[in-house]
């Protein structure tokens, strides 16, 4: 998209960039119809054969503008201080759609690192302006047509304040963060209808895009056969022939359906209509038929591609709904798409496939693929006490360093170097957070499990780095905000020691409060390995004592005395948090 603006074109989707073979990209279109498309295609397959050193001087051209512009712009120590971090509730205050949540302007994406950031910042210091756009956003969101209300999950944005029009597309990367996003909202802010709509999420993702082999798809398409959004649209004779006259009339109230809908004379459902809990109770009777006369419609195409990065973003989710709901079925689902990737993405030397499709990988892993994957091992390590997750996270955290960092602290998007000028201006998080935070918090990550200063001093790098667009920038940096909120309260590994029973009777409730400035180990009750405690130090000599778990907290090298009390160990953990 950078390089797509350095050439004159405004932005957009769907994009499409022309590169040489050395990824040095010449040329950028946004959407043409299939008849210009295809003499586009033939104009630069003739310009490719015969004026192809023209072609690529003018990707070299794009290339050194993108390298010289710079943007990050800082070498030195991060400096920012967390009231300088929480000013930026302040400038989103003048951005924040007041009534519908979301941010203003004429569509609008759901942005969920945005709003995880708000919420993290909330929990940290009580700032109830945070809170309050935060559930303002969320609450629109799951209550508009964003959210399939029959079927559960998440559309790509909407073309209206009220997020009653959606683009219908449907993409992993959406639904796994918002996913985790609602989790943890619903646990801080003891919301439980939030609880609900994460819930409906992951079920979504599994049932709709977890293929066979245990990868997730990557997207589902905004059209069927009858055209965009039919699929997902309803007339009220539909609903009435269904649910019968009585029972059908609430619905068509409580779901806002009315005749003359846009999408094949049908409407979307939405759930701002009132009718109290009755209607509530009469739409969860019916929404299972509902949803099973829906799957009889011609569905929108699957896409399989199985991309790592996603993948990654929905372990993470799925380890964060069996953490808050206890519900065996998301940790089932995350190890399986771990172990497809561990299976069909891991290739020689430590590499990572960008993608697959029926098995077969294809395409080089970019930063975030090695990202998000570690950072779901991570996930996985605190859900299950598996060493082998947190070695896994420490290999592919060593080989994201190995191949895309820079000598001034910093790492390139991808391995070629033709879109390594663009890719490191990558550091916005639309749609997903920028592979460069992601990195941030990774080693933030990584210092607390090792113990190793070198983690932490290339997080510090990587915010002293990024500093001065945080200074000047908004919440378009809003996961580079959210490390260095962490960096700077800091975050603590609680080892918990004991036999199975002892440490999920000691864990369960303080894991399923999801602590953003915790990371939980567990270990035998006679203590780790000798070969696990060299790799991750601070489980070494952690002992149960008696017929009770132990734990211990800490910060880099520094452990607090053991406790048996689950109470006294959450007190240690929400010391200077407010939530």
């Amino acid at each position: 998209m950078a390089a797509a603006m350095a050439m004159g074109l405004g932005g957009g989707w769907p994009l499409n960039v022309f590169c040489t073979p050395d990824l040095e990209p010449f040329y950028a279109v946004t959407y043409l119809p299939e008849k210009a498309m295809l003499q586009l295609l033939q104009r630069i397959d003739h310009l490719w054969r015969t004026e192809r050193p023209m072609l690529i001087a003018q990707g070299r051209q794009v290339v050194d503008a993108l390298s010289k512009a710079n943007l990050p712009g800082g070498a030195g120590e991060f400096s920012m201080t967390e009231a300088e971090l929480a000013r930026v509730v302040g400038k989103e205050l003048g951005i924040v759609d007041p009534e519908w949540g979301g941010i203003l302007g004429r569509a609008k994406f759901p942005t969920p690192a945005r709003w995880h950031f708000l919420l993290h910042l909330w929990r940290r210091n009580g700032d109830d302006r945070a809170r309050g756009m935060v559930e303002k956003t969320l609450e629109n969101m799951a209550s508009g047509a964003l959210f399939d209300q029959i079927g559960g999950g998440f559309h790509r944005y909407c073309i209206d304040r009220d997020w009653r029009t959606p683009h219908f597309e449907k993409m992993l990367y959406d639904n796994a963060l918002l996913a985790a996003l609602y989790t943890e909202a619903a646990v801080a802010l003891d919301r439980p209808d939030f609880g609900e709509v994460a819930a409906r999420t992951l079920d979504f993702m599994i049932d709709q895009m977890q293929l066979q082999q245990g990868g997730f798809a990557s997207s589902i398409d905004a059209e069927s056969e009858q055209g965009e959004g039919v699929f997902y649209a309803w007339t009220p004779q539909q609903v009435l022939d269904l649910a019968g006259s009585e029972d059908g009339e609430v619905l068509l109230r409580h779901l806002g359906l009315e005749a003359g809908g846009a999408f094949g004379g049908g409407a979307i459902p939405t759930r701002r209509n009132g009718g109290g809990n009755e209607a509530s109770e009469v739409f969860r009777k019916w929404r299972p038929a509902l949803l099973a006369e829906r799957q009889k419609r011609p569905r929108p195409p699957l896409d399989e591609k199985v991309i790592t990065a996603w993948n990654g973003m929905a372990i993470v989710a799925l380890v964060a709904g069996y953490r808050a709901f206890r519900d065996d079925r998301y940790l089932d689902a995350a190890l399986k798409a771990n172990l497809y990737l561990a299976n069909t993405h891991s290739l020689d030397g430590g590499a990572v496939a960008r993608a697959s499709n029926d098995g077969l990988p294809s395409g080089t892993g970019a930063l975030e693929d090695y990202a998000w994957w570690a950072e779901a091992q991570i996930e996985l390590f605190q859900a299950t006490g598996d060493v082998r997750h947190s070695r896994g996270a420490l290999e592919l955290a060593a080989s994201a360093v190995e191949r895309f960092s820079e000598g001034d602290g910093g790492f390139r998007t991808y391995e070629a170097e033709g879109l390594s000028g663009a890719g490191n201006l990558a550091v916005s998080d639309m749609p997903t957070p920028s592979a460069v935070s992601v990195m941030a918090h990774l080693a933030l990550d990584l210092y607390e499990l090792t113990a190793d200063s070198r983690w932490l001093e290339r997080a510090r790098k990587l915010l002293g780095r990024y500093q001065p667009l945080m200074e000047r920038g908004g919440l378009d940096l809003a996961w580079m905000y959210d490390a260095a909120l962490f960096h700077l309260a800091g975050k603590s590994l609680a080892v918990v020691a004991g036999t199975p029973e002892q440490r999920r009777h000691f864990i369960g409730q303080l894991a399923a409060r999801l602590y953003p400035q915790l990371i939980l180990a567990q270990v035998p009750a006679g203590g780790a390995h000798r070969d696990i405690a060299g790799l991750l130090p601070a489980l070494s000599e952690k002992r149960a004592k008696g017929k009770s778990a132990q734990a211990f907290l800490c910060t880099g090298v520094t452990c607090t005395a053991a406790t048996s009390d689950p109470a006294e160990l959450e007190a240690k953990i929400t010391r200077g948090w407010r939530h």
